[in-house]
């Protein structure tokens, strides 16, 4: 049988974090599976392109599905955040496919996912006295509702100073920074599966010095999800449990 598996991602032009973070949660994913064949696609068009430009060809999911319609099984591991726009292109480009293919659920989809994600990470919430700010990309997709819920739950489960705040949906920047302006220390991080542009940009250059303004002690974690073991661990399960159902 002729079986592979595709590991499946929104995409970064930035080499540094595509090989900490894609690469490394890839690799993962494949170990799991030895004995499908590996393979990579990216869903950014924007991506895609610029790093065509570059010489180096990342196929996007129809690409990589279109070549992979003659195995005889084929499992996709999105590793977007959420059921989103992007997440819904991977589930599109399956069908050319036809029932060959199983496709694993994004990071956080189900209720069980979101206790998965808060035990992952809730050893680098490790000062009391700091507050933490983890930076969603949001969307337009109704998926987006996905960040305000982990923000509750964050407090629900006792880590009432560890917020979410988003680039393009909700709950903004502004609502969050409001929130903890009278703390004297915050940490900034991505909830993206790299450190890449909105990182770099966005926090690095724009939340940073913001938060800066109000008298708070501000620091970067430069280090997007695919780089912790534990995050990368939810991908693999999820995986299996595709196959399993």
């Amino acid at each position: 049988m002729k079986k592979a598996i595709l590991a499946v991602s929104f995409g970064t032009t930035h080499t540094d974090t595509l090989k900490k973070a894609i690469a490394a949660t890839e690799r993962d994913i494949f170990a799991a599976f030895p004995d499908h064949e590996p393979h990579r696609a990216f869903t950014s068009r924007m991506i895609i392109s610029a790093l065509n430009k570059r010489g180096i060809h990342i196929p996007s999911e129809e690409e990589a599905f279109a070549a992979l319609k003659d195995y005889d099984e084929v499992i996709a591991v999105p590793t977007h955040i959420i059921n989103g726009f992007e997440y819904e292109k991977v589930l599109a480009a399956a069908r050319q496919c036809g029932s060959i293919v199983k496709i694993s659920r994004p990071l956080i989809s189900l209720s069980a996912d979101y206790d998965a994600f808060i035990k992952a990470m809730e050893p680098v919430f490790s000062e009391k006295d700091t507050q933490y700010v983890l930076m969603g990309h949001g969307s337009g997709h109704f998926a987006d509702s996905m960040y305000a819920a982990m923000d509750y739950r964050l407090k629900a489960s006792g880590l009432a100073n560890v917020h979410v705040a988003t680039v393009e949906g909700y709950p903004p920047f502004e609502m969050v920074a409001k929130r903890i302006k009278n703390t004297r220390k915050a940490v900034l991080m991505p909830m993206m599966l790299v450190a890449g542009d909105h990182a770099k940009n966005d926090m690095r250059l724009s939340w940073k010095p913001k938060l800066e303004s109000l008298g708070i002690k501000t620091e970067c974690i430069m280090k997007g999800l695919g780089e912790y073991h534990e995050i990368r661990k939810i991908y693999v399960e999820h995986a299996k449990e595709a196959v399993q159902d």
